[in-house]
């Protein structure tokens, strides 16, 4: 609304005021810039075209911000076309230059297959629907809905105009089964319009990988997966889940649906675990699937929630009114620079406009109720709308129980609640907590640019899923070493047991136990003698070692040391000095890129280590002792900050120490072995829940595992330290 005061237009016979379009369209988050105008299209009339800019590098979902208008406005203000723009062409005054303004595209556009006419009265019929409803002409009958300016929420008032010129009730999923005119048209021959009603909906359903199955948001729009689907792995089947309208309150509890969802998952898909992929409030829906499957002693699902919050009401009230404190200052913030950044007449005009703005809110707040009920029916279809509304309902009344499985949250970093990395998870007690931040808004997950980085995050777990046998397995692995004496000293004897990917194992055991010898072998460092190391699914799999003495080379900078493993793979200098100080960042060295280690202290240089190890992104990490010549606080602190990392960009850890408790904090086993030759003596599980702190400590299960290792340890550390003592005597 850029130096605009009073601005009205008049479509279909509705008085429509753009500066308050304008100003719903500004409380986007992300949004910057908006102006709006009434284009004249071919057929006579007017449509109303809305133009924006976002901050830089983000891309607002068109679909989304329609929704969010959708939830504001009447149907009969929102924008016909939505068009990202770079910035909005102003005029010398500092006002919007609505003459410049590009029009939208409004005929096909280029479609890498030909143009097909409709070659019928019903394809003719649904053709005239689709132009009118997209603005567009041109369209083929084998054009898709989404290939030419689609999106969930068109699709719904696509289908309602359907519904009502042919009688015949559809669901919005049939633009999944159903995407372009002619499929529509032999559907709606078929009679078959009903079967599109079906709980799972099949996107891909062939494959040879256990199924994926995506539990949408609010709104129950399941096309919203489209974008995903064509990114997922071939070769795993890929299903969408629709509820079903019901004016049944219990129909509606998130136990109830989720029981439903996996009655007919069980139905027709045989092959586990289960990949369960929930967008937003449709995450807790798959949590409680994930924990009816725990209940019926069935093979874990993969979870993997997309942005999906976890706040107890009595919380929730808090913390929405320090949001909501955060989002207006960042309203502030955005009005402040316009008012910095335009010239004179554009402040005045920016105040006028305020002033008038909020003189009409006053008044449209007095119809709000009644607009509301007129328009309700008109928005959306019934079914979607009573979804929403029980949807949010469910949620409410939804209480969270323990869950002993992994969890796996994608938390987008630009939502509202930014600030809280586990979007409240860490408050439940779980197996574990995989976080994973995108770049993105809430909305923005399933579309691009962030949804190319989340089919690469969840086709890294659909890998994992392909087999329950473990990723990297070692098998009588046997080490010897000659001395000068021509007599060979025994440093491994037969060490075999098996880790899975993205694991964290720690290693302890007495000192000469062949724990450093270990990690060599796996690093390629030095051969077995006798023994195998098999790698089940990968290519050319990659180890990097972090040892004791940081391993930073003293005459590179703290940057050259970080990206050394990218300039060893060759990545271009512009490219690899950008990750380096992203992910110097992570580590806490933003500031140091020019320093040289003999500048830092040693906790300092092993974030240089960690970070060049984490960045180079190896398959294995091999950790041997990385914290052990640092101070007792500076450990405390890397340990904790290393589990941070690990949890943002997980990996498979071998990881070697004295320290029983370091051990413990830090992993999902613990292995231990006997004096030299090193054996192991037990494995040991840590149920403890993730994500962990130096609270956990005093944890029962901690003190029970802290003294089982102790009790294994004891008797040959004793017998070492009086060895030492003898020798020194002697």
């Amino acid at each position: 609304h850029l130096g605009r005061i009073d601005n009205m237009v008049k479509i279909k016979g509705v008085r429509i005021e753009l500066n308050t379009l304008e100003n719903n369209i500004l409380g986007y988050p992300g949004i910057t810039q908006v102006a709006s105008r009434a284009i004249e299209v071919d057929r006579g009339g007017k449509k109303l075209a809305c133009y924006y800019v976002a901050e830089q590098g983000i891309g607002i979902p068109t679909s989304d911000l329609r929704q969010y208008l959708a939830e504001r406005l009447p149907t009969q203000q929102l924008p016909h076309y939505m068009i990202q723009l770079e910035e909005i062409p102003m005029t010398r005054n500092g006002k919007v230059a609505l003459t410049e303004l590009p029009l939208p595209k409004m005929v096909r556009p280029d479609l890498p297959y030909a143009f097909e006419p409709p070659a019928d009265d019903l394809e003719e019929t649904l053709l005239r629907l689709w132009e009118e409803q997209l603005g567009m002409t041109g369209i083929g009958v084998k054009d898709d809905f989404f290939d030419v300016g689609g999106d969930s929420l068109l699709g719904v008032v696509l289908v309602l105009a359907i519904e009502e010129a042919l009688g015949k009730a559809f669901p919005v999923s049939i633009l999944l089964q159903a995407a372009t005119i002619r499929q529509q048209a032999a559907l709606i021959r078929s009679g078959n319009t009903e079967e599109s009603f079906n709980v799972i909906l099949p996107i891909h359903p062939a494959g040879s990988n256990p199924p994926l199955f995506f539990i949408p948001g609010r709104g129950v729009y399941p096309t919203r997966i489209r974008h995903l689907a064509s990114k997922i792995d071939p070769e795993t089947p890929v299903y969408a889940l629709q509820d079903i309208a019901s004016q049944d309150i219990e129909f509606h509890s998130i136990e109830t649906k989720a029981a439903i969802f996996l009655s007919e998952i069980k139905k027709m898909a045989q092959k586990q675990p289960y990949i369960l992929v929930g967008e937003s409030m449709g995450g807790k829906i798959a949590y409680e699937m994930a924990q009816q499957l725990n209940n019926e002693h069935e093979v874990a699902p993969i979870l993997i929630m997309l942005d999906t919050f976890n706040y107890h009401e009595t919380e929730r009230s808090g913390k929405s009114r320090k949001h909501s404190l955060r989002y207006y200052w960042m309203l502030a913030k955005k009005h402040l620079s316009h008012l910095v950044k335009s010239d004179w007449q554009g402040i005045v005009d920016y105040i006028k406009y305020y002033l008038e703005y909020f003189r009409r809110e006053s008044k449209a707040l007095q119809a709000k109720s009644n607009r509301k009920k007129a328009d309700q029916s008109a928005s959306f279809l019934n079914d979607i709308s009573l979804q929403e509304n029980s949807s949010s309902s469910a949620v409410k009344k939804y209480i969270i129980k323990p869950y002993h499985g992994r969890v796996i949250m994608v938390k987008a970093l630009r939502s509202g609640r930014a600030n809280d990395p586990a979007n409240g998870w860490d408050k439940v007690e779980l197996g574990k907590l995989v976080i994973h931040k995108l770049d993105c808004y809430h909305g923005g997950i399933l579309f691009e640019p962030a949804v190319t980085h989340l089919s690469e995050i969840i086709n890294k777990y659909i890998r994992e899923s392909r087999s329950d046998r473990a990723y990297i397995q070692f098998r009588d692995l046997s080490k010897s070493y000659a001395r000068y004496t021509n007599r060979e000293v025994a440093a491994l004897d037969k060490i075999s047991f098996s880790i899975k990917e993205n694991d964290f194992v720690s290693i302890v055991g007495p000192s000469g136990c062949g724990k450093t010898t270990f990690l060599k072998i796996i690093a390629n460092l030095i051969k077995a003698d006798t023994g195998n190391v098999f790698y089940e699914g990968y290519e050319n799999p990659s180890a990097i070692m972090v040892f004791q003495d940081q391993g930073v080379l003293p005459w590179m900078t703290v940057l050259e040391n970080v990206e050394l493993g990218l300039e060893l793979k060759r990545i271009p200098k512009k490219q690899r000095e950008k990750q380096a100080k992203d992910f110097m960042k992570v580590v806490r060295l933003e500031g140091f890129e020019k320093y040289f280690p003999h500048e830092l202290s040693g906790g300092m240089r092993q974030r240089v280590a960690l970070a060049r190890a984490f960045l180079t992104n190896p398959d294995v990490l091999l950790m041997d002792e990385p914290f052990g010549s640092l101070d007792a606080q500076t450990r405390i602190v890397l340990q904790e900050e290393l589990l941070d990392i690990w949890r943002e960009f997980p990996k498979t850890v071998l990881f070697v120490t004295h320290d029983i408790d370091e051990a413990i904090l830090l992993s999902d086993r613990v292995i231990v072995m006997s004096d030299r030759p090193g054996k192991i003596q037990a494995t040991i599980d840590v149920p403890i829940p993730r994500p962990r702190d130096l609270t956990q400590k005093d944890d029962p299960r901690f003190l029970e595992i802290r003294w089982k290792i102790w009790n294994l340890l004891e008797k040959e550390v004793r017998e070492d330290m009086k060895i030492i003592q003898e020798k020194r005597l002697a």
